[in-house]
């Protein structure tokens, strides 16, 4: 869908004239589901039960974390706030609160680092600052991985 070129009275084109509102967001919602569409998976979040104080996922259950880099977005049970579980390459895991430490923005997963769209902070998957504004590391949760494939995210957070 183009914009629209129209004749004026005397024959020469108008000026085109901005979509409206509808031809406006048929636009961009299919740009950006031709853009997004192949990374949804990555913004999946699965809800996971809280049980005995930690949550218990299954890697297969999460294709994202089967690769070095890769990630998973939990939300345990009955929680507002997301858990960020990451693939590190060195085949362990790590799970962090998204929540920016600077001003309790949402920082988002960009390749092998995490970043805080509101001011610019940057951080290791593993939650230390590589870049400020933000002084203090993201909330991170110790990770044990149990037989069968399983992991354990303990629900008291250690900085």
């Amino acid at each position: 869908m183009g914009f629209d070129v129209r004749m004026g009275a005397s024959g020469s084109p108008r000026a085109p004239r901005p979509p409206d509102r509808r031809e406006f967001l048929t636009v961009v919602a299919g740009g950006l589901l031709g853009a997004v569409l192949p990374g949804c998976a990555a913004l999946a979040v699965s809800t996971v039960p809280v049980e005995g104080g930690g949550l218990r996922i299954r890697i297969t259950d999460h294709p994202g974390l089967s690769r070095p880099g890769g990630n998973a977005r939990i939300r345990p049970g009955g929680a507002a706030d997301l858990v960020y579980v990451l693939a590190l390459d060195d085949g362990a895991f790590a799970a962090v609160s998204p929540i920016c430490t600077h001003q309790g923005c949402t920082v988002e997963v960009a390749g092998r680092f995490l970043e805080c769209p509101c001011h610019g902070s940057v951080f290791t998957h593993e939650g230390t600052v590589v870049q400020g504004p933000a002084e203090a590391p993201l909330t991170r949760f110790p990770v044990e991985r149990l037989d069968g494939g399983i992991l354990l995210i303990r629900a008291g957070g250690a900085s």
